[in-house]
């Protein structure tokens, strides 16, 4: 068991088990995690720049070559002074690593 930085809202896991990224809707930010052989999960791969992956990142998948990451970001609707924040389809290069690029 490894400790998650807060409560994590979705979990994907690349074709090849070789990584899980984790979004998190509170920070709206999204960590991968290095699968090992043994089946056990790494801490969070450190990355080159804060993953930002959109207002209550809600789902994180894979494509189907693992090269892509997509984070869907559900949004919030207006409430009282706040105005709607509109949610978002965010897509990450992945390198052999584990890093993120946003794309």
């Amino acid at each position: 068991a490894i400790t998650l930085p807060e409560r994590p809202i979705n979990l994907g896991l690349d074709h090849q088990n070789h990584f899980a990224v984790v979004a998190y809707n509170q920070s709206a930010t999204l960590s991968v995690h290095p699968i090992k052989d043994d089946g056990s999960v790494s801490p969070a791969v450190a990355q080159n720049q804060v993953p930002e992956a959109g207002i209550f990142t809600h789902q994180v998948t894979f494509t189907p070559g693992d090269k892509t990451v997509v984070a869907l970001a559900r949004g919030n609707d207006a409430v009282g002074q706040v105005p709607d924040q509109p949610g978002s389809i965010n897509t990450f290069n992945i390198d052999d690593q584990g890093r993120l690029a946003k794309l």
